[in-house]
């Protein structure tokens, strides 16, 4: 039982998927800090790192 601590329930797909769930929202919340600093050397860079931030999230909210 997972509540025990027992993960053996838990499949290595589904694992995989939740990794690469948190990877996704690591680099996310590494993207909005930048831009919350007010760092003037965003500029295109961050817009292009956003757009590909865009269409990566659309397999989340599938």
């Amino acid at each position: 039982m997972v509540n025990s601590g027992d993960y053996s329930l838990v499949t290595p797909e589904f694992k995989e998927w939740m990794d690469s769930y948190e990877a996704f929202y690591d680099k996310y919340i590494a993207f909005m800090q930048k831009y919350i600093s007010g760092d003037v050397g965003y500029g295109m860079g961050m817009l292009s790192d956003y757009m590909s931030m865009l269409s990566e999230i659309e397999k989340w909210e599938a």
